[in-house]
């Protein structure tokens, strides 16, 4: 839910009224409005999860530039999406459940959603820039799951393609000219919180691995249902987070080191399953049938983040290289562990002549020193990046055509693989379209076990105004 409603309207309006109202002498305003319709198939989906879903998406931005006052300008982007079309796939039960409700079309349990992504007025006087606002912030160097780009919240209605939501800071950097030093702080008041999968979306786990306790068996019902419940801040966790980076680039290299504290960008997901007792093993143990509705409850919790990143081109290739240290603060320590993350990535490119050229991707190796522990629920995606590598191709015969395939497989037992590839190519200079295609390989007790059914493909069909 937008927590600054009033605010984001003013500032929307005061963007549109300078970029209309100001005279071409004193201002410069740029626009752009991106309109795009994608269907999207899973056939082996298990359970009420949607199969079939076609999306319409839109966004919308501008920027001024006053001629004015050098150095004052005014951004904005705002984007949404709506879920237009979804065979019913399931019981009356989960279409209702999955419905949104008065209010809450932009939290978790709908997939309807706009709002702003940035959407905030910046100044530049020599060596330092300021910005007010909702904005999104790209630290990091790492592909797929990145421990230093966790500053804003994330829409993860699927998590393959989850983007950022801006959050409303108080942002500023130094950058001498003259020097290769560059400092960068921001102030978050209260952070949005990230939007999980809806309530009727193909990803939340529509089968688990549990488990036998030493006291109980569950038995689980072939359809699993899903409600969300009013999200938890013990701590006050969604409030006053802050950071700040030092960036160094000497000659050719990137050197960066950060520190960051606030709300976990993933929530910890605490799930309420009830069910009657339906008799006894003979060993003792209870048997337990587990009713289909599972009632879930976000719980924030703060943590710091620090660590850094090197990046350098070397023999003709660019290497990146990142440490992250992630520590659960207060409430967390018992929701989650100390997290260590190493990357190591290589990227070449390989020259082809006219037929484009080819993009060799090497990723590897998070969390080398600590153990892997099986998934079973929504938040148990991101341990599938425990030492993880990857390697991906992309193939440009002309300008207008992308080929890319990419394999990311898990280096540990109960690990998996994820295969993609897609296919983009211009219609026209102002149209384009992508189809893609993900396949999951994976035993029910690993990271994306629980989605190892939701093989699937896309078209989607984007046009710039």
């Amino acid at each position: 839910m937008n927590r600054f409603p009033a605010l984001s309207l003013a500032c929307s309006f005061a963007v549109i009224t300078t970029a209309v109202f100001t005279p071409p002498a004193s201002a410069r305003t740029t626009s752009d409005l991106r309109a795009g319709i994608e269907y999207a198939t899973l056939p082996g989906a298990v359970g009420s999860g949607r199969r079939n879903e076609a999306w319409f998406s839109l966004e919308a931005g501008t920027k001024w530039k006053s001629s004015a006052i050098e150095g004052l300008r005014l951004e904005a982007l705002f984007a949404g999406e709506w879920l237009v079309l979804s065979p019913s796939t399931s019981t009356a039960n989960s279409q209702t459940l999955g419905s949104p409700q008065a209010g809450e079309w932009n939290k978790s349990g709908s997939p309807h959603y706009f709002e702003d992504r940035d959407l905030f007025i910046e100044y530049r006087k020599g060596s330092l820039r300021s910005a007010i606002g909702s904005k999104t912030l790209r630290w990091g160097v790492a592909d797929f799951y990145d421990p230093l780009d966790q500053i804003n919240s994330r829409r993860m209605e699927r998590p393959a393609q989850s983007t950022k939501r801006g959050e409303w800071m108080v942002f500023s950097e130094f950058a001498a000219a003259e020097s290769a030093i560059a400092i960068e702080a921001f102030v978050i008041p209260l952070k949005r919180g990230s939007i999980l999968p809806s309530q009727t979306s193909p990803w939340l786990p529509r089968q688990l691995y549990v488990p036998n306790r030493p006291d109980a068996e569950f038995i689980l019902p072939e359809a699993l249902e899903y409600r969300y419940r009013e999200r938890e801040d013990p701590d006050s966790a969604l409030r006053w987070n802050a950071g700040a980076r030092l960036l160094w680039r000497p000659q050719e290299s990137e050197i960066s080191v950060q520190y960051d504290e606030g709300a976990a960008g993933f929530p910890s997901i605490r799930a309420a399953i009830s069910g009657p007792l339906i008799g006894f093993r003979a060993d003792g143990r209870k048997v337990i049938q587990a009713d289909p509705l599972v009632r879930l409850a976000e719980v924030y919790y703060r943590e710091r983040h620090y660590g850094g990143s090197f990046v350098r081109p070397i023999a003709g290739s660019l290497l990146r290289f990142q440490f992250g240290k992630t520590e659960p603060m207060q409430s967390g320590r018992d929701l989650a562990n100390d997290r260590s993350d190493f990357t190591l990535a290589v990227e070449r490119q390989f020259g082809l002549g006219s037929w484009g050229s080819v993009t060799l991707l090497a990723q590897g190796f998070k969390n080398a020193l600590e153990d892997q522990t099986g998934g079973t629920d929504i938040a148990s995606f991101s341990k599938f990046f425990d030492r993880a590598a990857a390697l991906g191709l992309r193939f440009s015969p002309r300008e207008t055509t992308t080929f890319t395939i990419g394999v990311l497989s898990s280096l540990t037992p109960k690990g998996g693989t994820i295969f993609q590839s897609s296919l983009t190519f211009d219609l026209t200079a102002n149209a384009n379209t992508e189809i893609a295609w993900t396949m999951y390989e994976a035993n029910l007790d690993s990271p994306i076990g629980p989605f190892k059914d939701n093989d699937g493909g896309s078209i989607k069909l984007t046009a710039s105004f």
